[in-house]
């Protein structure tokens, strides 16, 4: 959800925007109440929380504005005027929410979240329900099926958001727009890489795209990892060659059997002449020879048959026993096969002759049984054979399939070694199918690489112009002039300090998550005991320093990341610790862990969150500016990581840092 935070208080909005993070939102913060007319105008905000003072343009001005344009975005009106009347009038304005300083920041995040349920047609319960999930906002987790699954920030953003929007089709650029505030990349592959495992956990394999609404839209936005090539071409090829065999097979069959009536119906017809040469002159007229014909048509149910129709008279072969042959009128084959006894089908044929000046007509009929019986029987044969060449055929498509895809398979492995940084580009010796995807991604990767190095160097640039001006501002406060109007000095005092600390840990977190090349990585073997040794001079051997390391060599983090986490989190401990230190690191399950104890007096857990804060000191004896613990946050972050606050045996602070191992 993306929140619009207009407040000119900077110490307040630097509390209030980690607090609005941690919970989830995009947040984008403005000063002067005339950006912040136009940038809620031009931007897709999902609620804004207003101040009413503001310098510019004042917050009333600015909320009739809004809605006098039809701007239906929930308004928070965050202010120190407290008068019944400026509740009234900031209400009757647009506000559709109205709290006063000072307030507690948990009822803030509370306004907030009912807003914006509200605005959704979302009843404000304790937890968020659609599509069969309970949604934990206050712990960011899941409950599906009654299991509790942990999410990550981006992964509880982008859950949260499509539970809200129960019922729509959303695009992948919607997404991005109330899921991404102005200082973060919208066109990372964030949303991708966050619904895939989210899914993964969420959804059991059966039930992978759920029938709630807002899943459509993921399913347009990722490309399932179901999807293969391989598969898809073995399916079609064993398709098409199961429609090929199926359709020769039945060719070939219809060939056979009418090549096989043809011949037999050549056979009948050389039958009935034979009949028509044992045709003889009788003392009665003409008569049919029995002797001249084949002893096969006295045998019974012999499987040769034949009638001879002369002059109303007939004579029948003995092999037809009781069954009957209907004479035709005409010279005629049919295919369509009679019934007869014991379980026969004929294939018969009947002809009209003259001989010695009479008409006769002869119907003749053979077995057709054992015929059909080895058409079956070589149809099986076929058969078989089809399956076993069908089998031979897939297994080597499928070998011709991964020999040609093996370019693919090495082109995942290059672009998940250049994710994890052993890689800095792409090998171009390819096949031509690749090559210009392998050289567009180098170009890709060349170019990201010098934007990234130019903004990091204007940064740098800008935070080293900015301090000398910061440098000479303190040595202003000291004139008479200011000196003489105390809270003027102590504004100016305050309000440069935050502008000092600001830009110190804007500098850090630009440095987060750099270059990602091997010869930047943290080494273990080298990098970790130089940095306890000069953790030891710079406190002067006051506590030991022990470590408990199961790795070795170097380890995917930016060399300059790993030191300024464990610089930071090591001096705090030195610092408050009496004794001994304790460091710890490991590889467990995917995840590196990090963990560093003190025996010092440990944090009141009510005081947790004051340590996470910019600029907060806990203890003022203690040298230093607040900025150590919010930048390792910040850089937990980044990585994806948690950050947790334990207390130990010793009664100290046990600091554990989980960052996925890429």
């Amino acid at each position: 959800m993306r929140l619009l935070l207009v407040e000119d208080n900077v110490a307040l909005a630097d509390e209030l925007v980690p607090l609005l993070r941690r919970n989830g939102y995009a947040v984008d913060w403005l000063v002067d109440g005339r950006d912040a007319a136009v940038q809620a105008s031009d931007n897709p905000y999902d609620i804004i929380v207003l101040d009413l003072g503001l310098p510019g343009r004042d917050g009333i001005e600015i909320l009739h504005e809004w809605r006098a344009a039809q701007l239906a975005t929930a308004v928070l009106v965050l202010t120190a005027r407290d008068t019944w009347a400026d509740r009234i009038e900031g209400l009757k304005a647009g506000a559709d929410d109205y709290l006063t300083k000072p307030f507690h920041p948990e009822e803030l995040v509370l306004r907030v979240q009912a807003l914006i349920r509200r605005t959704h047609n979302v009843a404000n319960q304790p937890v968020l329900e659609a599509g069969g999930l309970q949604l934990d906002e206050e712990r960011h987790c899941v409950i599906n099926r009654g299991k509790r699954i942990q999410l990550t920030g981006a992964e509880f953003q982008l859950l949260r958001y499509f539970m809200l929007q129960s019922g729509k089709l959303l695009s992948r650029s919607h997404l991005a727009e109330h899921l991404y505030d102005n200082e973060q990349e919208r066109d990372s592959n964030v949303i991708e890489s966050t619904y895939q495992p989210a899914a993964r956990q969420t959804w059991p394999q059966r039930d992978r795209n759920p029938a709630w609404p807002g899943l459509p839209l993921s399913r347009s936005v990722c490309v399932s990892s179901a999807t293969s090539i391989s598969r898809l071409l073995t399916v079609g090829v064993i398709g098409s060659l199961l429609l090929a065999g199926v359709v020769i097979a039945q060719t070939a069959n219809w060939l056979l059997d009418n090549a096989l009536k043809d011949y037999m119906a050549a056979s009948l017809q050389d039958e009935s002449r034979g009949l028509l040469r044992a045709i003889k002159r009788g003392p009665n007229g003409l008569m049919l020879d029995s002797k001249s014909i084949d002893p096969a048509y006295d045998r019974p149910l012999s499987g040769r048959y034949f009638v001879v129709t002369i002059n109303e008279r007939q004579w029948r072969s003995r092999s037809l026993w009781d069954e009957q042959l209907a004479p035709v009128n005409s010279e005629e084959l049919t295919g369509d096969l009679l019934d007869a006894l014991n379980n026969q089908r004929l294939l018969w044929l009947g002809a009209n002759y003259r001989r010695f000046g009479e008409p006769i007509e002869v119907l003749v009929a053979v077995d057709y049984s054992p015929i059909l019986q080895d058409i079956r029987d070589i149809r099986y044969l076929l058969l078989a054979i089809g399956i076993m060449v069908l089998v031979l055929l897939a297994l080597l498509q499928q070998f011709l399939v991964r020999r040609s895809l093996r370019p693919l398979e090495v082109a995942r492995q290059q672009v998940e070694q250049l994710r994890n940084g052993t890689i800095t580009s792409l090998n171009d010796a390819v096949p031509e199918e690749l090559a210009p995807l392998v050289r567009e991604i180098n170009r890709l990767l060349h170019d990201t690489q010098q934007q990234l190095h130019r903004s990091r160097t204007a940064l740098g640039d800008l935070g080293h112009t900015l301090k000398t001006p910061l440098a000479v501002l303190p040595n202003l406060t000291e004139r008479d002039s200011i000196r003489r109007d105390p809270s003027l000095r102590e504004a100016m005092t305050t309000q440069i300090e935050h502008m000092r600390q600001r830009i110190t840990r804007e500098m850090a977190h630009a440095r987060t998550a750099g270059t990602h090349r091997p010869e930047n990585f943290f080494d273990i073997d080298t990098d970790l005991p130089l940095l306890l040794e000069s953790l030891r001079r710079a406190h002067r051997q006051k506590v030991a320093i022990t470590s408990e390391v199961s790795l070795q060599g170097r380890i995917p983090w930016e060399r300059e990341d790993v030191l300024e986490l464990l610089g930071n989190l090591l001096d705090n401990a030195c610092k408050w610790g009496r004794e001994e230190i304790r460091l710890t690191m490991q590889r467990v399950d995917g995840t590196l862990v990090i963990q560093v104890a003190d025996d010092g007096p440990g944090i009141p857990k009510g005081e947790l969150h004051r340590a996470m804060q910019r600029g907060e000191r806990l203890d003022e004896s203690v040298v230093g500016h607040g900025l150590g613990l919010a930048i390792v946050a910040d850089k937990v972050e980044a990585y994806k990581g948690t950050l947790r606050f334990d207390s130990n045996e010793q009664g100290g602070l046990t600091v554990r840092i989980d960052l996925p191992w890429h």
